[in-house]
């Protein structure tokens, strides 16, 4: 079947992925051209995709053309630290071919990023120029990307300065509503501590509060205790308690997806808009997702601070809720105990601390479709509980379950008593583990998919007792049910690499048969060439193995010098540190 064959509602979604950029680097709009110039039916299919996204660049130009090539601000460092001049002006990556082409009104979504040293509000003032001397008002845009450098912390000394630039960018936040007053969907980029850019945020995003749809920032917004969201579908933001009431609030009733950044652990029914003095309960009939990101909890006197407990029949009541994201936090979410776990919730998505996993497994929650766990544990605590409590948790998944286990801490892992884990997926390991507790990891956990093993210990009481008997301890592996494709391996003592780093590697990956990528580190330069010569032959389906030497002593004469280079395809490489 031809391309050409397919309707034209389908070939639009073809192009519409192939134009669909970030930012339009000068390769990128070149692609996107190109399309234009196939055939007079591509063109008008293609036209107003390709159309749709305008990217202004503001700033040094050093910087904005890095930008415009490789997608990526490049570091200016001929400048010293200086602030740009006033010559530096926009540069408009693609506004030019869309205004001397005529289609302007094709325009649906314009991403700004202005990149000054300075005063941010003069760049941004520049680059509304810019666009008002293509259009006056560009009322077809629907969609705004802002990115504003951060501004130096405020203090005693230019307070004066401070006053100007945050004047300046509320001049030039209130001008965005002139430029663009058809926005329903806006986007603030960045995490900045200045009070000027915030107010300028929040300044935008109260401009709009009345028809925005969408609206993302990461950061709390000032300025916005009068602005009612009544139309708000989808919210992305940080919470400030310091602010308060903020959005979301309850004349939020189109909300269906909801994420909140820097959410207090303390007191968390505060991020929905509410005291939780009044007892009473606080409903989001349409809020489909919720993603809540914690702070951490206060400390008082080395200890957490008692989460605040809101009035007797408090409720948040979420009747549609399907999607449920809780990101890192310590200890138990306060959340749980206000009714965040409606019957119908399909996919639960957390990340948390491994102690937390054995609380939801007194909590309520319902039977899910899906599951993703994300648990970080030490290597203190009880694997062989944070293994039950991850296999009792996606017993609740009716379809899919899946969960990653990342074990920290400075003592041996150690598996007795550990029942197998196939919904383990992925496992990184920094505490020192012995190599035979490594194979039994693996035989353990048939699931996993991707294995990160940083501190392997190859000379416990197993391995010395098998050189002993002068024979190799690992030889009478047989195979492991593993799906391992991704395998990183590093040693406990990189100051002392032998053969014993290399053959262990063999062996371990001659008995994966999945493995795709290998990433091994501090291995013995001298005894490396023998594990690339055995490699390339017996393993063909590696895609990517990639061996990071250690330094070779001087003294040894075996090890002096490099190995030879191994005869592997492209991808495949041998790094020296």
């Amino acid at each position: 079947m031809h391309i050409n064959d397919l309707p034209d509602d389908v070939l639009r979604l073809v192009f519409k992925r192939a134009t669909h950029q970030h930012i339009h680097t000068l390769t990128e709009w070149s692609r996107s051209l190109a399309l234009l110039a196939v055939c007079s039916r591509w063109r008008a299919v293609a036209l107003p995709l390709v159309y749709q996204t305008m990217t202004v660049v503001h700033g040094d130009m050093d910087r904005v053309l890095d930008l415009i090539r490789t997608g990526q601000p490049g570091n200016n460092d001929n400048n010293g630290g200086e602030e740009e001049g006033e010559d530096a002006a926009a540069l408009l990556t693609n506004a030019g071919l869309v205004s001397g082409g005529g289609h302007a009104g094709l325009v649906r979504h314009v991403h700004v990023m202005v990149h000054h040293a300075g005063d941010p509000s003069r760049g941004l003032g520049r680059v509304l120029d810019e666009l008002a001397a293509v259009l006056p008002s560009w009322p077809r845009v629907q969609a705004l990307t802002l990115a504003l450098p951060s501004v130096a912390t405020e203090d005693d000394n230019n307070s004066d300065d401070d006053d100007r630039t945050r004047a300046g960018l509320l001049a030039a936040a209130a001008r965005v509503a002139a430029v663009f007053p058809g926005l329903v969907n806006v986007e603030l980029e960045g995490v900045h501590s200045s009070e000027a850019v915030r107010a300028a945020y929040g300044c935008i995003a109260g401009r709009f509060a009345g028809r925005a749809r969408r609206l993302a920032c990461r950061q709390p917004l000032g300025g916005l205790d009068a602005a009612r969201f009544e139309r708000l579908e989808a919210l992305a933001y940080g919470f400030d308690e310091t602010r308060h009431p903020q959005p979301p609030r309850v004349d939020c009733a189109r909300l269906r997806h909801l994420r909140m950044y820097g959410v207090p652990y303390d007191y968390a029914w505060r991020a929905f808009g509410c005291s939780g003095g009044d007892g009473r309960t606080l409903e989001f009939p349409e809020l489909a997702r919720l993603a809540l990101s914690f702070e951490s909890p206060r400390m008082d006197g080395g200890s957490p601070t008692v989460p605040l407990t809101p009035a007797s029949g408090f409720r948040l009541v979420f009747p549609r809720l399907r999607v449920l994201e809780l990101l890192p936090g310590c200890g138990d979410y306060p959340i749980f105990d206000y009714g965040v776990f409606p019957r119908g919730i399909r996919l639960l998505r957390l990340s948390c601390q491994a102690d937390m996993l054995r609380v939801l497994r007194r909590a309520a929650v319902p039977r899910l479709d899906a599951l993703d766990l994300s648990a970080t544990g030490n290597s203190v605590c009880d694997l062989a509980a944070d293994l039950d409590a991850i296999g009792a948790l996606a017993a609740r998944a009716r379809t899919t379950a899946s969960a990653r286990l990342v074990v920290l801490g400075s003592m041996p892992v150690r598996v007795a008593g550990c029942a197998p884990c196939p919904c383990l997926t992925d496992l990184a390991v920094t505490a020192p583990t012995d190599a035979t507790v490594v194979l039994g990891l693996v035989r353990l956990l048939p699931g996993l998919t991707a294995a990160r093993l940083h501190s392997v210990v190859l000379d416990g009481a197993h391995a010395e007792a098998a050189r002993l008997r002068g024979c190799n301890p690992w030889a009478d592996v047989g195979p492991l049910p593993s799906r391992i494709r991704w395998l990183g391996l590093g040693f406990a003592r990189p100051d002392a690499p032998g053969p014993a780093h290399a053959a262990f590697a063999v062996h371990l990956l001659a008995r994966l048969p999945h493995a795709r990528t290998l990433k091994a580190v501090q291995l013995p330069a001298a005894h490396t060439a023998a594990l690339a010569a055995a490699l390339a032959p017996r393993w063909p389906h590696l895609a990517d193995a990639a061996l990071l030497l250690a330094p070779t002593d001087p003294m040894d004469p075996v090890a002096h010098g490099p190995p030879p280079a191994p005869h592997w395809p492209a991808s495949r490489h041998v790094k020296h540190l």
